[in-house]
């Protein structure tokens, strides 16, 4: 299924340096180097502005929710006539460095929810608009990006750790698959696991009629990669990769013990003609023009970990190093592994991503803004820390995440993270 918001993306390249841009644009109270403005209302200072445009009876009210020296985060408190709603952008200069400072890159990206129109409508409003204002400010439009997110629902486990004793069935963790599409191509990021949910992940990704160049494997957890023999049944001529660290581990998935392993948690339900990726040459894919940068992070949910880093789209795409609405998967974690984690998480901050697409997403989650998960992926895994330390047994240690987190998807992964805990001694 598709997640409930839209993101939308456009980028320019500037001849000027990015401080140069940004002094240009980086004024929240002085947009009239956007089109056809005809009047600013400031009505917070720096915080809020009402913006006319001419040719309008309508205004929009935004917000600003968070600045830096060279973004603004902000969001509609009023749409106007707009057909949006749940709205949060992000304009976002960056550094091309050239060895002396010029040239730079502005991005625009949001997402949101359409109203009164249909996705497709109010994706290309959003777009074009973004794109007038991007030119406008001097900037040549890049080749535009889209992103698509396909989030595979919560699936029932065969068989669970002996401390599960919910009332209800044990499942695996909601997970996604992330397409990158350009004009013609696109690539594919993580591919699932069954074979339904696998068919059904090919079948969505011929449906945006993209030709399909590559699918990239960010870890080596088979229920990122399994669905590949769908995807390349379907896309013969895409190549499947992963970073050369990663592929080692991804092929040991595919030896007969841990599929053992796989098939008692979903029995049937596997391809039999499993693959795994090959290593990829260098560290970028290169998709007409725009490069995704795969970023080694080492430990999340297991070591060897990455991240697509897409900059085009501002955005982080995969990986378990966030999660989005799901306990975390712990259960190969000891005190030093999740020091390691937080340490994969400095480096995906220090990309400075604005939205970060994670690997298990609830379908219901609310946002794919990425310092709001970075900051709840953080807590939570200090939290469990801290639980460990307070805890003597299983039970305890559940009881105490869950009071801190009770709205979070998919208990069982928490039982299963308590429980490996006290098997470490």
């Amino acid at each position: 299924m598709n997640i409930p918001r839209l993101h939308v993306a456009r980028s320019a390249s500037f001849n000027e340096s990015a401080d140069e841009v940004w002094a240009r644009i980086g004024n929240f109270d002085d947009v009239m180097w956007m089109p056809g403005v005809v009047r600013v209302v400031n009505v917070v200072p720096g915080r809020i502005r009402e913006v006319h445009l001419a040719g309008s009876d309508s205004s929009v009210t935004e917000e600003l929710l968070s600045a830096t020296e060279t973004s603004h985060t902000f969001r509609f408190r009023d749409a106007g006539g707009l057909p949006v709603k749940d709205y949060l952008a992000v304009l976002h200069v960056h550094s091309d460095g050239d060895g002396n400072g010029n040239g730079s890159t502005v991005t625009w990206t949001a997402e949101f929810a359409a109203l009164n129109a249909s996705d497709e409508a109010a994706e290309q409003q959003m777009a074009s608009w973004y794109e007038a204002c991007l030119r406008n400010a001097g900037g040549e439009l890049r080749a535009p990006l889209s992103l698509h997110v396909f989030v595979s629902d919560y699936k029932v486990l065969a068989a669970t750790v002996s401390e599960w004793g919910g009332s209800t069935e044990a499942t695996w963790p909601a997970s996604t698959a992330t397409l990158i599409a350009g004009e013609t191509e696109a690539v594919l990021v993580d591919a699932l696991i069954t074979v339904e949910e696998g068919n059904h992940l090919a079948s969505w990704v011929k449906s945006f009629g993209k030709k399909l160049t590559t699918v990239y494997v960010t870890h080596g957890h088979a229920d990122h990669f399994f669905g590949l023999s769908a995807i390349m049944r379907e896309f013969p001529d895409a190549v499947a990769v992963a970073l050369p660290e990663i592929v080692p581990f991804a092929k040991g998935q595919l030896d007969e013990g841990f599929v053992a392993y796989w098939e008692s948690l979903f029995p049937g339900q596997l391809p039999t003609d499993r693959r795994g990726p090959e290593p990829l040459d260098e560290a970028e894919i290169s998709l007409e023009g725009h490069a995704l940068r795969a970023v080694s992070v080492g430990q999340s949910d297991t070591d060897p970990s990455s991240v697509l880093y897409v900059r085009d789209l501002d955005a982080i795409v995969g990986g378990d190093v966030v999660y989005n609405g799901i306990h975390l998967w712990l259960a190969q974690t000891g005190q030093e592994e999740r020091a390691g984690w937080n340490e994969a998480i400095d480096l995906v901050e220090a990309l400075q991503p604005a939205w970060a697409i994670a690997g298990h997403r609830d379908p219901a989650a609310v946002s794919d803004a990425a310092p709001l998960l970075i900051g709840a992926t953080r807590a939570y895994l200090r939290d469990f820390e801290a639980g460990v330390t307070a805890s003597k047994t299983t039970s305890q240690l559940v009881s105490f995440m869950l009071q801190k987190y009770p709205a979070l998807g998919n208990p069982y992964t928490l039982t299963a993270s308590a429980a490996a805990q006290f098997d470490q001694g």
